[in-house]
């Protein structure tokens, strides 16, 4: 029983450890980073990571040598190691808007140039394909697999309550084309928790959405007015 309790509690605090990364872009006038494999300069390389990426990293690390995570959407190529704490630029330490307002079936943040408008809409299953894994014993529970043939964001097996359905963002009088799938299969967004920073060139939109084990955080890049890419980390796994 002793050796089970010190399980959950090794479990529970490497969740609140992974749970409270931050995220960063590079800083590297050669436009890339290696990742080392351990806290040093002669440590393997075990990728890079190039301008524009945002990764996660530890804010506790206090070495000159940092932790850095940066997931793969399809999970096919994350990376982790270590990263010299001089080559991060923390998101946070950019201009920030924050404490948008909160509606029913969305919110706003703005500021003098620009205005953030994002939706939700409640999910009915009967409009889309629903893909249940199947289970491995007699007893076991199924859970949902994928939406619409593609990945979940937001839940842990069961069915989400909404989903973003809207990201409307207008700069300087001229509104920002948005494609889908910067919101395709995003679920239960927490509009208490959307943060907007703001570097020389570039806008960076965070949302930390879901709870529990379906948490996630989805960041979107615009850069010079237009969509760049998002990043998606479900840093609960």
């Amino acid at each position: 029983m002793k050796t089970f309790f010190s399980f959950i509690f090794l479990l529970c605090l490497s969740f609140v450890s992974h749970a409270q990364l931050s995220f960063a872009i590079i800083n590297d006038k050669d436009g890339f980073v290696n990742i080392r494999k351990d806290k040093n300069a002669h440590s393997p390389v075990v990728g890079k990571i190039f301008d524009e990426s945002i990764f996660g990293y530890d804010p506790d690390e206090k070495s000159n040598w940092v932790k850095i995570y940066k997931q793969d959407e399809d999970k096919l190529t994350d990376l982790e190691g270590y990263m010299d704490r001089s080559r991060i630029m923390p998101l946070a330490t950019f201009k920030k808007i924050y404490k948008p307002k909160i509606y029913r079936d969305s919110c706003v943040i703005q500021n003098n140039t620009l205005a953030l408008i994002i939706k939700s809409s409640v999910f009915n299953p009967s409009l889309h394909k629903l893909d249940y894994e199947k289970p491995s014993c007699k007893n076991c529970a199924t859970f949902l697999n994928k939406i619409d043939n593609k990945r979940i964001w937001g839940t842990d097996g069961g069915l989400p309550r909404k989903f973003i359905s809207s990201l409307r963002l207008i700069q300087n009088n001229v509104e920002v084309i948005i494609p889908k799938n910067a919101i395709d299969n995003l679920y239960e967004p927490n509009f208490s928790s959307l943060k907007v920073y703001l570097s020389a060139n570039n806008i960076y939109i965070q949302m930390d959405n879901s709870d529990g084990a379906g948490g996630y955080t989805v960041i979107w890049t615009i850069k010079n007015h237009q969509f760049l890419k998002r990043y998606i980390d479900n840093y609960y796994d």
